[in-house]
């Protein structure tokens, strides 16, 4: 039998991922929508046209109030890495990615570290890098604060 290959964080990630999996789906979801939202601005400044990442933040919160088929969840995040492949600028190919993993969460909520993951590449510098990290656990945090 084959080993499931997982893929290895730092410790950092690992972290936030542990903390998401504690989450209901639907907080994990919020999360990921909320960090890709947040580096979203990088994919706008180069795609402005180009509404498929922005689409997965919209799709995801309506989903969050009620049902979306499945097909339009699916479709709208290969959308977003469509709109990824486009792009030419790396950083806004990574904003896109966070868009689609983002909505990705609904399927598996592991995808919620993905947006995290891609936003980091989407920081030009390790500055801004240890910025959106920072953000990025505060906001966990206070995810979890509201839930108590």
């Amino acid at each position: 039998m084959d080993k499931i290959k997982r893929p290895r964080f730092d410790s950092e990630t690992q972290g936030i991922l542990d903390e998401l999996l504690k989450l209901e789906k639907k907080d994990a979801l919020r999360w990921a929508l909320d960090v890709a939202e947040h580096i979203l601005p990088v994919f706008e400044a180069h795609q402005p046209e180009d509404l498929r990442p922005r689409k997965c933040i919209q799709l995801g919160r309506e989903w969050m109030k009620g049902p979306v088929p499945f097909k339009e969840i699916r479709a709208t995040a290969l959308a977003a890495h469509a709109a990824a492949r486009n792009a030419s600028d790396p950083l806004a190919i990574a904003a896109a990615r966070a868009c689609g993993h983002a909505i990705a969460t609904i399927h598996v909520q592991t995808h919620s570290v993905g947006a995290a993951l891609y936003g980091l590449k989407a920081c030009p510098d390790e500055l801004s890098k240890r910025a959106e990290r920072a953000w990025q656990i505060n906001h966990l945090e206070e995810i979890k604060q509201s839930l108590k």
